[in-house]
């Protein structure tokens, strides 16, 4: 499942290299009507706080909050990177990003690794995007089929060959698979996008990417201390 799970992750989780969001690019099989009740559902991650939960089982399970008008977000979480754990603690304010990650102590001695917004532009780090927060519109505008399911739901597919980090030389069943992976959504009392669960059974059975999304609690989140930052290492920025 790692071919999958590294572009799903680059849905959820990357922002798009142009900072773009807004309504879902995708629908060509969806009925006019979904396709605009969809859109309206996804609408408030993009202009309200967030908590958010997250989690592809054997990859990566993370929590955080995010403000994206105030651009103000944190996020920590548990990743799986050659079949180890590493914590991970992102934070961040404005133009300025934090991270800390555990098993990294021979880049950044177990402090704080600082950089700006620019820097890591299109990259898993660029949470407090005001278009794309934490890379959310990614995986709403990989949605190009969708439908109502039931009163208050949502079920379709979508096509994770859209990922940033999805190889463009893919080709033959596993790219078939991945340009319609099925999904199911659900809405709150207002009508915002309340969860979203993504089947990832045709790569490992049983397994399903989920998230949850709640609006409106107010984001404080405070910068790491002076003294325990130090420049994020060139090894961690995009392109390097």
């Amino acid at each position: 499942m790692t071919i999958a799970a590294a572009a799903l992750f680059g849905l959820t989780a990357c922002a798009a290299a142009d900072g773009s969001g807004g309504s879902p690019a995708a629908t060509t099989a969806a009925p006019a009507d979904a396709t605009k009740s969809f859109a309206a559902a996804t609408a408030a991650l993009t202009t309200k706080p967030i908590a958010f939960t997250m989690s592809l089982p054997g990859q990566f399970s993370a929590t955080g909050r995010m403000d994206p008008k105030n651009r103000r977000a944190e996020v920590e979480g548990v990743m799986t990177m050659a079949g180890k754990n590493s914590d991970i603690h992102l934070i961040a304010i404005g133009d300025d990003v934090w991270l800390k990650m555990s098993g990294m102590k021979k880049l950044s001695n177990g402090k704080w690794m600082h950089t700006t917004a620019d820097r890591v532009k299109g990259s898993t780090f660029d949470i407090a995007n005001p278009t794309n927060p934490g890379g959310i519109m990614n995986l709403i505008n990989a949605v190009v089929q969708v439908e109502p399911s039931g009163a208050t739901g949502f079920r379709g597919h979508l096509d994770m060959t859209k990922s940033p980090t999805a190889d463009p030389n893919l080709s033959g069943a596993l790219a078939e698979k991945l340009s319609a992976v099925p999904f199911t959504a659900t809405t709150d009392t207002d009508g915002n996008l309340a969860g979203i669960r993504i089947d990832m059974s045709a790569f490992a059975p049983g397994v399903t990417m989920s998230a949850t999304y709640q609006y409106g609690r107010p984001v404080e989140v405070t910068a790491p201390p002076a003294s325990d930052v130090m420049p994020m290492p060139a090894e961690l920025l995009p392109g390097s």
